[in-house]
């Protein structure tokens, strides 16, 4: 452990914050890239509107039916695995898009590799947001945490307004699979850094000190912790929980639905 200038806490739980808004960014940005290279794939690889329709769809299709499965995953394997795998699957599907459409046979097989890489795309995506809540809730103290999520949350505005302008200028002067290829990049970096920096413990983090650890456990109930660690919920115990069932979560539930 280490004690920064001056004998204060270290701040590795920031550090850990801004790695998943870089993770937020970083999603948002490969999942909005095709909207903005859309108009010249339409006319390059001859699909209609409806066509390209169904390849948007089928990264939501992933994004939706992986959502829960990718939350249990972090739960049992950990923040740091799940979005680093995660990660690295948005740079491999990022990557394909670029590079596998027009080279295998024609129009019909061209649709099809756009829909099954737009749907591993969301199927790596989907761990994005339930797994960096698992992190924000082990890596920070409770009085901390709304901030901490909304940071997160700010990287997928981030990417949304920069990133367009950015790809954009990168089709002007390569063309459209160049943009796939550049966004790529970003997806394996930040899977990189999130292993190499992030843990799942940060009483293992090397670079953290004792004061910190005790900003992060403050206000938690230890019993209450205990409880959570000693045995995993079962499927049915989740579904027949009350929350599910509860007016406050229906509610955001149906105004998240509104807002896609």
């Amino acid at each position: 452990m280490q004690t920064p200038p001056g004998g204060g806490p270290t701040a590795v739980r920031w550090r850990i914050v801004a790695l998943l808004a870089a993770l937020s960014l970083v999603s948002y940005a490969l999942r909005t890239n095709i909207s903005i290279a859309a108009a010249l794939m339409r006319t390059d690889l001859h699909l209609t509107d409806i066509q390209l329709g169904q390849v948007f769809t089928a990264f939501m299709i992933g994004y939706a039916i992986f959502q829960v499965p990718a939350g249990a995953l972090g739960d049992r394997f950990g923040p740091r695995r799940v979005l680093t795998f995660s990660a690295a699957i948005w740079g491999l599907a990022t990557l394909m898009t670029g590079a596998l459409p027009g080279l295998i046979g024609g129009a019909a097989a061209t649709l099809t590799v756009l829909f099954v890489v737009r749907f591993l795309l969301g199927v790596g995506e989907a761990a994005t947001y339930p797994v960096a809540a698992a992190a924000v809730g082990v890596w920070m103290p409770p009085s901390e945490r709304a901030f901490a999520n909304a940071l997160v949350i700010a990287g997928m505005a981030l990417g949304s307004a920069f990133i367009p302008p950015l790809m954009s200028r990168v089709m002007v002067a390569g063309g459209w699979r160049l943009s796939f290829y550049v966004t790529s990049i970003l997806g394996f970096v930040v899977a990189a850094l999130w292993w190499w920096y992030a843990r799942d413990d940060p009483s293992r983090h090397p670079a953290i000190n004792e004061q910190e650890l005790r900003a992060i456990s403050s206000g938690r109930d230890p019993a209450a912790a205990r409880r959570l660690g000693a045995r995993r919920a079962t499927l049915r115990q989740i579904v027949d929980s009350p929350l599910l069932r509860s007016r406050n979560m229906l509610l955001i539930s149906a105004s998240y639905f509104l807002d896609t």
